[in-house]
């Protein structure tokens, strides 16, 4: 089980695909890294949707909600990652940006799993 917080969002990245999956996304890449722009947790596929993941991972007693993590200055960098790999790799279909955020007790017992489509309107 995680245990440091690199490893409770990496445990988080696993668990995101798996519910992906379950509503059936096709999971292309994970941890995409474009230079200059920053990193996109998942890339998948949701029918004919080119779908950019943001996965956040927190236990239960935080400060603020997962989701709450996610404010307009991230938004914005999503929505650019989002055209700069739809524009890499000639993307011509739809495109959106969804988030997982998962919520872990201390003992790292899922106690939330939440899906937010279309997070930022790209």
């Amino acid at each position: 089980m995680p245990h440091s917080r690199q490893r409770l969002g990496a445990w988080g990245e696993d668990l995101a695909i798996q519910v992906l999956r379950q509503h059936g996304y096709r999971i292309l890449e994970r941890n995409v890294r474009l230079s200059g722009l920053g990193e996109v947790d998942i890339l998948a596929q949701d029918g004919e949707t080119l779908v950019i993941v943001e996965v956040r991972t927190r236990r239960g007693g935080a400060p603020f909600a997962a989701e709450d993590s996610v404010g307009p200055a991230k938004h914005r960098r999503l929505a650019r990652l989002a055209l700069a790999i739809a524009q890499e790799r000639h993307w011509q279909g739809p495109l959106r940006v969804d988030l997982v955020t998962i919520t872990v007790d201390r003992n790292n017992r899922v106690l939330q799993v939440r899906m937010w489509k279309d997070i930022v309107g790209t």
